[in-house]
């Protein structure tokens, strides 16, 4: 089940997330964790927030990954997930759309989704049925991922989204740390 959300004690604004984007002092998990603070309180619906840095090609256990309060068990379920099924691991990550949920990604209705086996397999356990994700995609196919899994089928608002726009276009002008090590 989805933890009670409460108000925020971090600074979410869009001169936030720049300024954490521009942090190019950081490794690249600290940098995504960053990110994270900044990010997640406009996304998270209860089952934290997870950032990561995708390659194409790259095994889902060796890409960089942070997360924003977000249980242990459920991070190892969606890792696990992604191992377990790398080829939809990849198709989702090489969307084009800068904000979609897993759903829409794979181009499946609320029923099909509902009964998608890595889901029901390793996420559904949680309470989670879907997941919304925001990505900054370099031209090389490198992309930097917010995914915030959710109790329900319900697609991102503008409101969930606004601020994290903001954050993605940075994302796009920029190599952030260790990127290209990938």
């Amino acid at each position: 089940m989805p933890r009670a959300l409460g108000r925020q004690p971090v600074k979410s604004d869009a001169i936030s997330i720049v300024e954490a984007a521009y942090d190019c002092e950081s490794e690249a998990r600290g940098w995504l964790e960053g990110l994270l603070e900044r990010v997640a309180p406009k996304l998270d619906r209860g089952f934290g927030v997870g950032a990561s840095m995708y390659a194409p090609g790259i095994a889902p256990d060796r890409m960089p990954i942070a997360s924003r309060c977000r249980d242990e068990k459920i991070a190892s379920a969606a890792i696990g997930m992604c191992v377990t099924y790398p080829a939809h691991f990849h198709r989702l990550n090489a969307t084009h759309r800068a904000v979609a949920t897993a759903s829409k990604t794979l181009n499946m209705t609320a029923d099909e989704f509902q009964s998608w086996l890595p889901f029901v397999e390793f996420l559904h356990p949680f309470g989670i049925r879907d997941v919304t994700g925001v990505l900054a995609r370099d031209p090389s196919g490198h992309v930097i991922a917010f995914n915030a899994p959710m109790p329900d089928l319900r697609p991102p608002t503008p409101r969930d989204t606004r601020l994290v726009y903001v954050g993605v276009i940075v994302l796009c002008l920029l190599q952030p740390p260790e990127l290209a090590g990938i």
